[in-house]
């Protein structure tokens, strides 16, 4: 038996294909049963008390009239929405003083929630979700309760939970535009290149990335680690009304609940707007972020690992697709509730916008305070999140909720070999500096990348979403004590953007004068304590006056200013990554890390046979024909052509646990394929075998079963 389980299929075929989960899984063992950092909130926000076609622009065209400032303390929508439908959900911001324990705090704001509404009318409110750890309230309110509530001093806003949000990226067509060229890539940032960041070891080793997004095709080959995903987590929290959701059964998480395998999948592939795939979009940012291995097409930081949060419902019948307020929240909310999970989660990417205009933060505070809340209590972990300025064109302020002042905003610079000019379609307004006291935290960064895109392909995308994952990416690469010390250190030694202010993002510059990576990296583990030993870094080694060894799971450290040191009070049954990082003088150099260590007690022999309920895993058909697999992953990317092999990942699916799986039977079945020919199912990572699984001909529809590596 393998030591090593191979986690996905690849299947060569020449037509449609559906496989489904067959009778058994042979298991080698059965499943074994953070820290807060304060920031200077005076540098990044205060604390309030295709080819692959690109993704069609589903913001709103036109310009949108700018809110008023100061904020109205009860949404005009929430009014109008009322008046239409006689009741709706919304945000309720409330004054309250919370200290302690997270728990304790969720003790206070329920207290508070319960209190404000015992004194609205009787039938007249609802209350959506558990008590967060911030003064906000997700209630459905009528007229009576609105009324009620003006009426409490101790409400500071009433906003809509149903703003609308869109991906920001823009339809250019790639082949042609003028804004994009050769230096609209990761070597215009300082990344790639001799010198550049990635050449350099910093490649974002030890850190996470959380993409709020469209989904995500966790088992693309551009988002593997060879045969693992670089996915650490997953989660879903769409909920439009009147809309779809793609969360596995149709039905959004908790806030509290762990990952899902699956959870983070792609909303339906096809979805096309205007000759557009809409739900590209989040395994395009994602490759930006994470994506490759350092060389040739490749993220920013891809040494990282990867959470993707799928926030976007959908409907066929307007080819549409959209998030609210509500969904961005609880994204925010959940990554701060499961922050213990991911003790790498360095940056939040939100490459999205609602095409309101904002000048400055302080209405753009006002209107989406909630979501600043969440944003903040992320920020005061150690936790950026980073947001698209969004693509109307404006020089002078920026689309929500890149608008708020304790997110990193991104506006996008175009194409071509000269000086960093920034793109046509790119918003950007005045940043935060003592002249503009209520600017935006900008950064600007390559607007064009070539990335993964769903069912195992890659293409051009063009706008500021596709920029703000090069510098979420940025941030994991430079991980410092602080968000405020990222964000100074890459807007300290960014470059000149012609006409503008704020800096475009230079790695090569950032890194400069920090410590490379450790080298020679290993551990040996006896008991449940790891050994970890490495040799100085080859750049600016004199300047480290400690390395931070941390392993992942669990974020266990140790610290010293030697060359070893030893991990302690680790889970014998579990495998671990030790990530080393010397920290200089200047700042936190480059992480390297070890290979995985198993610990004393993993079993590596299969010893059992288990039967699991059969779960289709993939289904080449159209959703909107009725295809469907259990999760959404998989779904709908078309008819396999002559000689193509399309990848499956099977573990944390339909049952199959994460770990410990050494085979899989499947049922597979050819549906009416077009011309007689062959199916080949085979473990990912090995080379095809001469005999064939399935034998057909043209318009037949033929199963068979297969137990695989």
């Amino acid at each position: 038996m393998s030591l090593h389980p191979v986690r996905t299929l690849a299947l060569v075929v020449a037509v449609l294909v559906l496989i489904a989960g067959g009778g058994i899984w042979i298991i080698s063992h059965p499943t074994p049963s953070g820290i807060e950092s304060s920031i200077d909130a005076s540098t990044l926000g205060t604390d309030p008390s295709t080819t692959t076609t690109d993704v069609e622009q589903t913001q709103p065209s036109t310009e949108p009239a700018e809110p008023t400032d100061p904020a109205p303390r009860i949404a005009p929508r929430v009014e109008a929405d009322i008046a239409a439908a006689g009741q709706t959900e919304v945000l309720v911001v409330f004054d309250a003083q919370l200290s302690g324990s997270d728990d304790e705090k969720r003790t206070q704001v329920q207290a508070s929630i319960d209190a404000i509404t015992s004194s609205l009318p009787s039938g007249s409110w609802s209350v959506l979700g558990g008590a967060p750890t911030v003064p906000v309230a997700n209630l459905v309110i009528d007229q009576s309760a609105l009324l009620a509530l003006q009426q409490r001093a101790d409400i500071k806003h009433v906003n809509s939970a149903l703003d609308e949000f869109f991906p920001a990226e823009v339809s250019y067509d790639v082949s042609s535009s003028s804004d994009l060229g050769i230096s609209a890539n990761t070597d215009t940032m300082g990344a790639a290149g001799t010198g550049g960041a990635l050449a350099s070891g910093f490649r974002g080793a030890g850190t996470t990335v959380a993409v709020i997004d469209t989904g995500v095709q966790t088992d693309h080959p551009f988002l593997m680690r060879g045969s693992e995903k670089k996915t650490v987590g997953e989660a879903c929290f769409a909920a439009y009304p009147g809309y779809t959701s793609p969360c596995p059964g149709g039905v959004p998480m908790t806030t509290t609940e762990p990952s899902k395998v699956g959870a983070g999948a792609p909303c339906p592939v096809d979805i096309i707007t205007n000759g557009q795939k809409e739900c590209a979009h989040g395994t395009h940012v994602s490759g930006i972020a994470v994506g490759g291995d350092g060389t040739g097409v490749s993220g920013i930081a891809p040494d990282a690992s990867l959470i993707a949060i799928q926030v976007f419902s959908y409907k066929y019948s307007t080819n549409r697709i959209t998030a609210d307020t509500g969904d961005l929240n609880s994204a925010l909310e959940w990554l701060y509730n499961r922050r213990a999970d991911f003790p790498g989660l360095t940056s939040v990417n939100m490459s999205v916008g609602n095409g309101t205009k904002y000048t400055n933060t302080a209405s753009c505070d006002v209107d989406y305070s909630s979501t600043k809340f969440f944003v903040q209590q992320l920020l005061n972990v150690g936790i950026a999140t980073v947001v698209a300025a969004g693509n109307n064109g404006w020089t002078d302020g920026v689309s929500a909720p890149g608008c708020l002042s304790n997110v990193v905003t991104v506006s996008a610079l175009t194409g071509g070999s000269g000086s960093d000019q920034r793109a046509s379609y790119s918003n950007v307004g005045q940043p935060e500096d003592l002249s503009h006291p209520n600017g935006f935290n900008i950064l600007f960064a390559p607007g064009t990348f070539n990335s993964s895109v769903p069912c195992d392909g890659y293409g051009f995308l063009n706008g500021t979403s596709m920029a703000t994952p090069a510098v979420a990416g940025s941030i994991a690469v430079l991980r410092q004590a602080t968000v405020a010390d990222s964000f100074d250190l890459l807007r300290s030694t960014g470059g000149v953007v012609v006409g503008f202010e704020p800096p475009s993002v230079k790695l090569r510059n950032a890194i400069a004068n920090l410590p490379g990576p450790p080298r020679s990296v290993v551990g040996n583990a006896t008991g449940t304590q790891v050994a970890v030993s490495w040799l100085a870094p080859l750049v600016n080694a004199g300047t480290v006056t400690e390395y931070l060894v941390t392993a992942l799971p669990g974020g266990a450290t140790c610290s010293t200013l030697g060359l070893s040191c030893t991990v302690t009070g680790l889970d014998s049954t579990k495998s671990y990554v030790f990530t080393v990082n010397a920290i200089g003088s200047s700042g936190v150099g480059a992480g390297a890390s070890t290979t995985t260590i198993a610990m004393a007690n993993v079993p590596a022999i299969p010893t059992d046979y288990v039967p699991l309920i059969p779960a289709r895993l993939l289904d080449t058909r159209s959703v909107f024909t009725g295809a469907s697999t259990i999760d959404g992953n998989d779904l709908g990317c078309g008819a396999v052509g002559q000689g193509q092999t399309r990848t499956l990942d099977v573990e944390g699916r339909g049952g199959v646990p994460t770990e410990g799986v050494d085979a899989v039977a499947v049922n597979v079945t050819v549906v009416s394929p077009t011309a007689s020919n062959f199916l080949t199912v085979y473990p990912n990572g090995t080379a095809r075998p001469n005999a064939s699984t399935i034998n057909f001909v043209a318009g037949q529809t033929i199963p068979n079963m297969a137990i695989v590596k």
